[in-house]
């Protein structure tokens, strides 16, 4: 945990007067919204069109049974009286124009708006702002002194920010961070067991970053010590729960899931948990460790054993869509992945299409020609 002292309040404050706004939303509102169950939804390029909204996200609320949608407006810019009226425009319009669904079948309104700001705003800019706002009770606004804290809270920022803060040590961690840290230390099964199916649900919001890092760590070594049907089945449910939790030094994991989902020998009864989290990444998760999801996908495109292939086709066309590969061969290798999934066996150029990405995934096999169909004359 991040200690609270003036020192480490102005490392925080020193990284946010220079902070670009892409980084910015790269290296703090993304893993933050991500850290309490969002995914993302939309990435928006900047200029028209946007409508005020940097970012969409969407998370299933439980018990309301339905999808949250959820627009952020990520600033980087110092607001005063001369500027204030172009921010309320900007957060008026996130809110109160709807935008498009994925699925093209109709327009969705976010239920609430995120102002966020990396620097300062005058003392007429933070009075006049929430005045200008029409729906208030919809809006959030968080400026630089506001990020300060959600950093030292949460503990989210870039690295080189995080290691230069001074970190309690065990003897200060709150309650909840020491109920998980002993449990999972002393590593009982039947402790961790109740631990992840019950307790921690009820103080996950009061749990640490770095304690939820250390959870999907515990997760994933139960894992891979028993990689059993019947021990895979308990480390899926919890990923699925405990998603949020995911740091982007744990995206490596997410490829190791995604191989479970698609194998030929996957666990039936893991099954509804595995396509939930893969269902749940984004792009991001993706973008970070592309060659090696490319291929994967592209080893599940030609082999027939495969199973949930169109969690594969969805993906890769998700991460094909964000423009976060720029590498050709790989770019080309998506886009041959791509076309093979959504043709038929028996479709015509769907065998050499199939030998063209064999030879890129398995580029030491030794191959027979392919002999021709045979056909009645």
């Amino acid at each position: 945990m991040l200690l609270r002292i003036p020192e480490n309040r102005a490392a925080i404050i020193d990284y946010l007067k220079e902070v670009s706004e892409d980084a910015f939303i790269d290296e703090f509102v993304l893993p933050f919204f991500n850290s309490f169950g969002f995914q993302v939804y939309r990435i928006n390029v900047h200029g028209p069109g946007e409508h005020g909204k940097d970012i969409i996200f969407s998370r299933f609320v439980t018990h309301l049974l339905d999808v949250e949608y959820t627009v952020v407006q990520a600033k980087a810019e110092y607001v005063r009286a001369s500027n204030v009226n172009k921010i309320a425009q900007q957060i008026n319009r996130a809110l109160k124009v709807p935008f498009i669904s994925k699925s093209g079948q109709g327009q969705i309104l976010p239920s609430t708006a995120f102002y966020i700001n990396a620097r300062r705003h005058s003392n007429d800019a933070n009075d006049e702002l929430p005045s200008l706002i029409d729906l208030p009770q919809f809006v959030r606004i968080q400026t630089q002194e506001n990020v300060c804290d959600l950093i030292l809270n949460a503990g989210i920022g870039p690295r080189h920010l995080i290691a230069q803060l001074s970190h309690s040590d065990s003897n200060s961690m709150n309650s909840e961070d020491k109920l998980v840290y002993n449990v999972l230390m002393k590593n009982a099964p039947s402790s961790v067991d109740r631990l992840l199916d019950h307790q921690l649900q009820l103080i996950r919001y009061k749990v640490s970053h770095r304690l939820q890092e250390m959870v999907i760590d515990a997760i994933y070594l139960r894992w891979k010590e028993d990689q059993s049907w019947s021990g895979t089945v308990k480390p899926m449910k919890w990923f699925d729960t405990y998603f949020g939790f995911f740091t982007e030094r744990q995206y490596t994991y997410f490829l190791d899931i995604f191989k479970e989902l698609t194998s030929s020998t996957r666990t039936y009864r893991a099954e509804p948990y595995t396509r939930s989290v893969i269902t749940k990444t984004s792009p991001i998760n993706w973008a970070t460790q592309a060659k090696n999801f490319i291929h994967a996908c592209a080893e599940v495109s030609i082999n027939i054993g495969s199973k949930n292939k169109r969690f594969a086709l969805e993906k890769l066309q998700e991460l094909s869509a964000s423009n976060l590969v720029s590498e050709k061969k790989l770019k080309s290798l998506m886009s041959k992945t791509i076309k093979l999934m959504k043709m038929d066996r028996g479709d015509e150029g769907y065998d050499k299409l199939r030998d063209k990405i064999d030879e890129i995934a398995y580029p030491t096999r030794i191959r027979r020609r392919r002999t021709k169909r045979l056909t009645r004359r």
